[in-house]
């Protein structure tokens, strides 16, 4: 259920953030472990590197969903990122 969740929300976002990028962010706030950083930094393919993240994230459960709201509601340089993880705040507990 996470990962259709990550997946509907982050495929919509897709052609603003790398996959890649979102990992490095990930890394640096400790949401993910160097090792599945470098794993998912060395896809060449942005479908696949996006696949794999969203796998990731979705394996940590509501630890993955909550960072991955987290670092949306950083990015609010783009307005439709922090309205998305406003939205994904609020319906939280109705997803979990």
């Amino acid at each position: 259920m996470t990962d259709q969740i990550i997946k509907s929300h982050y495929y919509e976002l897709q052609r603003d953030i790398q996959p890649q990028t979102l990992a490095v962010v990930m890394f640096q706030k400790g949401l993910l472990n160097e090792k599945e950083h470098i794993s998912i930094s060395k896809v060449k393919s942005r479908d696949d590197a996006a696949d794999q993240l969203i796998r990731t994230l979705a394996g940590k459960g509501e630890a993955g969903l909550i960072g991955f709201i987290e670092c949306l509601n950083e990015d609010n340089s783009k307005k439709e990122h922090y309205l998305l993880a406003e939205n994904l705040k609020k319906e939280l507990p109705l997803l979990l």
